[in-house]
């Protein structure tokens, strides 16, 4: 996906101010400019940092299922980072994440599975997702593996094993 904000928009090179045209794209529905104008105010180089203002443009995102804004807005609801906490809201966005594909949010969300933040404590599936992030090259889930791999039967690892499968190959439904 093409970034619409550009080095040279960061730059101020253009006569109109450097959000104007994301912004434009971004309130004509533009799920990819909603997550960049998110990116922006969670940032704060080009705006001044907004934690809320973030939020409320992850969100637009998330809702037209961006994976990135998903995990984005998973983690400032986590955290109450300009917004009220909810980790059940973070846990959903994190497995709707997830289950896309996205590789961080395998590996948040195999958190919250394993310490049964904002969702029932599950180290079977826990492993299953860290297992799915492991593979798609995320270090945080690949340790995470390691961790938890000892304190699981075989058994339970090929139950997980299942789990991840289902999950890859079904995109996430029934798994």
């Amino acid at each position: 996906m093409k970034p619409i904000l550009t080095p040279d928009a960061l730059k101020g090179e253009y006569s109109t101010p450097p959000l104007a045209g994301l912004e434009r794209a971004a309130e004509g529905g533009d799920a990819n400019a909603q997550y960049q104008m998110g990116m922006a105010y969670l940032q704060g180089a080009v705006v001044k940092k907004d934690l809320a203002q973030a939020a409320q443009w992850f969100a637009m995102a998330a809702n037209q299922g961006d994976d990135r804004a998903q995990v984005r807005l998973g983690d400032l609801l986590a955290f109450g980072r300009g917004v009220k906490a909810d980790t059940t809201a973070a846990a959903r966005l994190y497995e709707q994440s997830a289950l896309q594909g996205n590789t961080e949010a395998q590996a948040r969300y195999g958190q919250c599975l394993e310490q049964g933040s904002g969702v029932k404590k599950d180290l079977i599936k826990a492993y299953a997702f860290y297992l799915l992030g492991h593979r798609g090259g995320s270090e945080q889930a690949g340790k995470a593996v390691r961790r938890l791999s000892p304190t699981l039967t075989e058994a339970q690892k090929g139950k997980a094993q299942e789990l991840a499968a289902k999950a890859q190959s079904q995109g996430g439904r029934q798994y």
